[in-house]
């Protein structure tokens, strides 16, 4: 049996073996065609010029998939969806004036991300790209929110609430417009640049991989007849080797 990491065998998978299986009609194993099956019971759609392991068929190929190509696909078919951890924080690199900043940024795309995101396509499209999710990102720069070209002021009022007659604090316009300037109180606030929203899903795309890449080695030890899985894994975080000077291993 030929030892491998699960990262290899995702590429050899989906790169050399998967490709074998033509398009629904066209020539497909059995095995081919109960995994296409499956999908239609999902109500997954599929994409008519690839076949039905999700990729663009090689009509010169020879023979079907390897049997171990067929468990792979089947189990990144059976992938859960992943969600990042409470408390989550990926840019640790990121100090100073920076860390609330960036904390902020990342609880709002919590909310606004609203749960787990499915794995199977990010390991698909990793294992046909033959590389990781991508994670590095430049530091962006700590810029006062603007209005109208110059740097908006803020100031917190409480008013009472029509409904519960609980008093509330909120956020208005911070400017004297007869004087024009701040009134007492007031206060600037910042926001990153450029917007740190594409590099949290870029890591957290990467958190995702990484936790299917580990959930699939436990899932397929045992189940091939040609490979033995190594245990070898990415790192889970390796923009915080970045962070220690250590380079990123890559498997």
């Amino acid at each position: 049996m030929k030892t491998i990491s699960v990262r290899k065998l995702l590429e050899w998978a989906f790169n050399d073996e998967l490709p074998k299986a033509q398009r629904e009609g066209g020539g497909t194993t059995g095995a081919v065609s109960d995994f296409w099956s499956r999908f239609a019971e999902l109500g997954t759609l599929v994409d008519v010029s690839v076949n039905a392991f999700g990729v663009v068929p090689d009509f010169s190929a020879e023979g079907d998939p390897h049997p171990d190509a067929v468990a792979v696909a089947g189990a990144v078919r059976g992938l859960p969806a992943f969600d990042v951890p409470e408390g989550w924080f990926p840019f640790p690199e990121w100090r100073g004036a920076l860390h609330p900043l960036a904390r902020d940024a990342v609880e709002a795309w919590r909310r606004e991300q609203g749960g787990p995101r499915e794995a199977a396509p990010i390991v698909i499209g990793a294992a046909v790209l033959r590389r990781e999710p991508s994670w590095s990102c430049d530091e962006p720069k700590a810029s006062p929110v603007m209005r109208n070209g110059r740097p908006a002021w803020f100031v917190r009022e409480y008013r009472r609430d029509r409904l519960t007659g609980e008093e509330i604090a909120v956020e208005v316009d911070g400017m004297n417009r007869r004087t024009g300037r701040p009134v007492k109180g007031a206060y600037r606030k910042y926001a990153l640049n450029p917007d740190p929203r594409g590099a949290i899903l870029d890591r957290a795309d990467y958190h995702v991989w990484r936790c299917a890449l580990e959930h699939l080695a436990r899932a397929l030890d045992g189940r091939l007849t040609a490979h033995r899985l190594s245990g070898d894994l990415p790192p889970a975080e390796p923009w915080r080797l970045k962070l220690s000077g250590s380079p990123p291993e890559s498997f």
